[in-house]
């Protein structure tokens, strides 16, 4: 349980709230301890404090401002997320975090899925993979390890309530990329369908393989964000130059210049959106329809996430993830809460996206031909 906001006192499941000189907590609070009191003391159930703080903190800033606690700072080399991210772990059912004591803790084992079925669970801290000490070897150079192809296997050692145990995990697989690709007649089809360190090489990959295509269709339907970067390096084919300003309210403000790929697409381009196209997928949008003056928007309003996050570590080893700001790309306004219009409007089913009846595509090809 997260008993502090960083340092300030707060304490939700005692009996009082404190504060100091260097806290701002309103005298209003003393309503919440005198309720927290009543609950404590009379009342059927008990507070979780974690729920409690993240009900504050949506409340009364904004829907995006929440703790995060399953997030590693590079002090893992970043492999936590890659590791979660990969294909072995999704296909076969696990999530892990770096252990206390520099071992891999498994955070979550699926039932079901083939890290299960070899006999892993949760909270299982694995120390040896194959022949190699965890610790010994360190964190960050032998989680990926963990991964593998279709039907391979890796003996493990893990310890569970103080008792090693060996098993032989037989891994599932499936390939995950973040961007998809096509020919569809002469024109190049483009899914993004997330947004990692992966995504611009699988977009430069992805305009060298459709080279010569006469007009190209950028799929974000159903695609609400991610990485901020990488977004930007998806675009440098499509809109080099565009500015991308993050504006901050009460600190320091950010500007990004999508770089010059080679070649740049001049040709005509659709845009799929839909309500689902939110926050990264937005900037794509409104980049690429100011950058190419061929370029039309087809589907339904987005989303209307105009907003950025950072996350800032707490004393508690918690993280809280806050807006800091807004978005605002080339000469657009930000569209928070507002939304990106489509140029020719579609109403579809999304489940119909990628059949035969996708309307929204058929609209889209109809364009460019």
């Amino acid at each position: 349980m997260i008993s502090a906001i960083a340092g300030a006192g707060l304490t939700l499941a005692g009996t009082s709230l404190t504060h100091d000189d260097n806290n701002t907590f309103p005298d209003s609070f003393s309503k919440l301890n005198e309720c927290v009191n009543i609950i404590n003391e009379e009342a059927v159930g008990t507070i979780d404090d974690d729920e409690a703080i993240n009900g504050y903190l949506t409340a009364s800033v904004d829907k995006y401002t929440h703790l995060v606690q399953d997030l590693y700072e590079d002090e893992d080399g970043g492999m936590t997320k890659y590791v979660n991210t990969a294909g072995t772990a999704i296909a076969s059912g696990f999530q892990i975090g770096l252990a206390d004591d520099g071992n891999i803790l498994l955070t979550k084992v699926e039932e079901g899925k083939a890290a299960y079925k070899s006999g892993l669970r949760a909270l299982d801290v694995i120390v040896k993979i194959g022949e190699k000490e965890v610790a010994k070897e360190g964190y960050e150079n032998i989680a990926n390890k963990l991964l593998g192809k279709q039907d391979t296997e890796v003996k493990l050692v893990i310890r569970r309530n103080g008792e090693e145990h060996t098993i032989a995990f037989k891994r599932d697989n499936v390939y995950i990329r973040d961007v998809e690709w096509e020919k569809k007649g002469d024109i190049g089809y483009i899914k993004i369908k997330s947004y990692t360190n992966m995504t611009e090489g699988y977009m430069d990959k992805a305009v060298e393989e459709l080279d010569s295509c006469k007009g190209y269709i950028i799929d974000v339907r159903q695609n609400g964000g991610g990485d901020f970067d990488a977004c930007i390096g998806a675009l440098k084919h499509f809109a080099p130059g565009i500015e991308v300003r993050l504006i901050a309210e009460k600190i320091e403000s950010e500007e990004k210049c999508v770089t010059k790929g080679d070649p740049t697409i001049d040709t005509p381009v659709v845009v799929l959106i839909d309500s689902e196209t939110a926050s990264a997928s937005e900037i794509i949008t409104s980049a690429i329809k100011q950058y190419n003056p061929k370029a039309e928007i087809v589907g339904t309003n987005t989303k209307g996430k105009g907003v950025y996050q950072k996350v800032k570590k707490l004393q508690t080893g918690d993280y809280l993830a806050y807006t800091a700001g807004k978005f605002y790309v080339g000469d657009w306004e930000c569209w928070q809460g507002v939304g990106i219009a489509p140029d020719v409007e579609v109403e579809m089913d999304p489940a119909l996206i990628g059949t035969d009846k996708d309307i929204q595509l058929k609209k889209a090809l109809e364009l460019l031909d």
